[in-house]
């Protein structure tokens, strides 16, 4: 039998690389950069919550 290893693979300016290579504060800037973009293409607005303001100043 096979060993099935499944990967995420993230597409950063033309270039393929694991997750597992991005620093995760990073991957986690890109990944939200890239959910409010998708969420403006439909109409949605992005609202900041006073606990959202509180992380991002720890």
């Amino acid at each position: 039998m096979k060993k099935l290893e499944i990967v995420s693979m993230v597409r950063i300016e033309g270039k393929w690389y694991r997750q597992e290579e991005i620093p995760v504060d990073e991957f986690r800037r890109l990944l939200e950069a890239k959910i409010t973009e998708s969420m403006e293409n439909i109409g949605f607005i992005k609202v900041e919550t006073s606990e959202s303001a509180k992380e991002k100043t720890a």
